[in-house]
């Protein structure tokens, strides 16, 4: 009864609130950096083209992460163990988050075809442009560990924490939603919502932060470390990065995808089996959740307000896309 009561007693957590701090962050943090980015290049004219330009630039998706966590933290006059569970992650539930995380990145594939089909990968060129200037170093760091790290703590730790008067599955599901719309475009949010569903469940289940991050380190790192490959090999490959264009493509990634659903069943199993003491703490948590009658609500005004932003970045993001 004692950790039903820990889990309940943050009722002034607001994650639509902390939701809309970040997006204004991520909206503004970019233009304050890029004008002190302006000012240095100006200064040091001959770093502008070099690898230290693109560590400074992705210095601002830092800020615009943690400053929001550190000015909530500061308006609910919280405690940080109080929305970001830190708990130790056994070796074996270590081992087994990381068997289970290059399992699903075969889904998130299968997912985001779909999602390229349906809108347009916008960013994965972008990204790619930038990742061809940095080594395997710089880029392990600025696209796998930090977003692992920073990420987890935004939406695993502060968001997912606050629906701790919600079901379960209410949590998971709605800061999965916040996850894939911090991403700020269609295709993106397509299949990175799919991924926080595990994660957070993971999170959960562990009871702790570092769950979500060894996860979200391996899935980044491998599709960086592969993208990587391909680039180094072939220097075309930015170039060649097509959208799909029909549903045969889709059907390639199902099927691979079905090739490796039973290694991702399998491993779900064990880690279930591994965690059978925490995951009935859960179901007795969430029964009592569920017969509370004086839950708060889940669609709020400001849940609406993120939505309508959300759906106007990805809009801009479309149109900048298509008249490049």
């Amino acid at each position: 009864m004692k950790n039903v009561e820990n889990s309940t007693k943050n009722f002034n957590l607001n994650p639509d609130l902390f939701m809309l701090i970040l997006t204004i962050f991520w909206l503004i943090i970019p233009i304050i950096t890029g004008k002190f980015t302006g000012i240095f290049y100006e200064l040091f004219p001959s770093l502008e083209e070099t690898k230290i330009s693109n560590i400074i630039d992705s210095i601002d998706s830092i800020i615009s992460l943690l400053l929001p966590i550190v000015l909530y933290i500061s308006i609910k006059k919280i405690k940080i163990k109080d929305i970001i569970p830190l708990n130790s992650v056994s070796l074996k539930n270590c081992i087994l988050i990381i068997f289970i995380a290059l399992s699903v990145l075969q889904l998130e594939t299968f997912v985001a075809s779909i999602g390229d089909f349906l809108f347009k990968d916008t960013i994965s060129k972008f990204m790619y442009e930038e990742e061809i200037k940095l080594s395997l170093l710089q880029v392990t760091i600025t696209s796998s560990l930090v977003p692992a790290i920073i990420e987890e703590l935004a939406f695993r730790g502060v968001i997912l924490s606050g629906y701790k008067k919600q079901s379960l599955l209410v949590g998971v599901l709605m800061s999965s939603l916040y996850f894939g719309m911090m991403h700020g475009n269609l295709y993106q949010f397509s299949y990175t919502i799919v991924f926080g569903i595990f994660v957070a469940f993971i999170v959960k289940i562990t009871n702790s932060i570092y769950s979500g991050m060894i996860m979200h380190f391996v899935s980044n790192f491998t599709d960086t470390i592969d993208t990587y490959i391909q680039i180094k090999i072939n220097p075309q490959y930015v170039n060649e990065v097509e959208q799909i264009t029909s549903i045969s493509d889709i059907w390639h990634d199902f099927f691979r995808f079905l090739i490796v659903l039973p290694f991702l069943i399998f491993f779900i199993f064990l880690f279930i089996k591994n965690n059978k003491e925490e995951i009935k703490r859960l179901k007795d948590e969430n029964i009592i959740i569920k017969s509370n009658p004086d839950k708060p609500k889940v669609f709020t005004g400001l849940f609406f307000v993120n939505v309508i932003i959300f759906i106007i970045i990805s809009l801009m993001a479309q149109l900048a896309y298509n008249l490049s």
